[in-house]
């Protein structure tokens, strides 16, 4: 497993879910392809080998505001 350095990344999203927490509460799962990292400076450094990894977004009263940027970010605009 690669060891991600925290900043912004290009990724390809390869495929998604929608399932249940642990809690019973629904979240959104992302399967992703990571190709990049993204400099603050704009230049970006290609990874040899893309990465696959899988995100999940809860959503929950508390949390339902911050999933709906994240997901703006990825081109959805309603709310979820």
């Amino acid at each position: 497993m690669a060891d991600f350095k925290k900043g912004l990344y290009s990724c390809q999203i390869t495929g998604q879910e929608l399932t249940e927490s642990k809690a019973g509460n629904p979240q959104i799962c992302l399967r992703l392809t990571v190709n990049e990292f993204m400099h603050q400076d704009g230049t970006r450094t290609r990874f040899e080998e893309p990465k696959t990894r899988r995100v999940w977004l809860t959503i929950t009263e508390n949390t339902v505001d911050w999933v709906a940027r994240d997901m703006s970010h990825l081109g959805f605009h309603g709310k979820p």
